[in-house]
């Protein structure tokens, strides 16, 4: 079976899958006290606004101390041998991936791009950290109407967003698709860069899910 035929089996067979429970994370029990705590962040444009970005104000907001190590551009195969080699030389309490749409973009499937993170937080979790995956904005609506490659790119991005959030095992998945719906606010470019106000938001999301736990 070809990873797209088990692409479609998976999307056309959505309504029917059983309820996947919940992921269960030992190591949630420090999110009580995140000041203080290292993370780490694995990504690309979307986190590599180095020192405005939502990654910078989220640490500032909580008391992390963190590195970043997002460059635009890449693939989360780049992430995660950036990932074995900055783990290699530290531990961190947190690991934050938000990635996947180069690879799409790229022209590569979800299902690839899938097992890709979920190796990504097999290793980090191996590593003693709690694994933060996002999930990316709303294509449909953060992105710009006027381009010919639209529609196929954001149909099968949005079946990557998928797996992430009905799949992913061993980390928590936060669905940071608000981010860009409101794409002249939130989203500095035909692509949906994020401008401040949309790193604000994004931040805003992922601290106040952080602090449920």
């Amino acid at each position: 079976m070809t990873v797209l035929t088990s692409f479609l089996l998976i999307t056309n067979c959505q309504d029917t899958l059983p309820e996947r429970p919940q992921p269960q994370i030992q190591e949630v029990k420090m999110i009580d006290n995140l000041s203080g705590k290292s993370a780490l962040f694995i990504g690309d444009s979307q986190t590599s606004a180095y020192g405005w970005g939502w990654q910078d104000i989220l640490s500032k907001n909580v008391g992390f101390t963190f590195k970043n190590t997002a460059v635009p551009g890449k693939s989360t195969s780049w992430m995660k041998e950036v990932l074995v080699k900055e783990l290699k030389s530290k531990k961190y309490d947190f690991v934050f991936i938000f990635g996947g749409v180069n690879d799409i973009w790229g022209g590569e499937m979800p299902v690839p791009t899938f097992d890709r993170v979920q190796e990504m937080v097999n290793i980090a979790n191996d590593n003693g950290a709690v694994v933060v995956v996002l999930t990316g904005s709303d294509k449909r609506m953060a992105v710009s109407t006027q381009n010919w490659w639209r529609d196929d790119y954001i149909s099968i991005y949005e079946g990557y967003q998928f797996l992430l959030m009905d799949f992913l095992e061993d980390c928590i998945v936060i669905d940071t698709r608000e981010v860009g719906r409101n794409r002249k606010v939130d989203c500095g470019d035909i692509y949906c860069h994020y401008t401040l106000t949309g790193h604000k938001k994004l931040a805003t999301i992922v601290e106040n899910t952080l602090r449920m736990y």
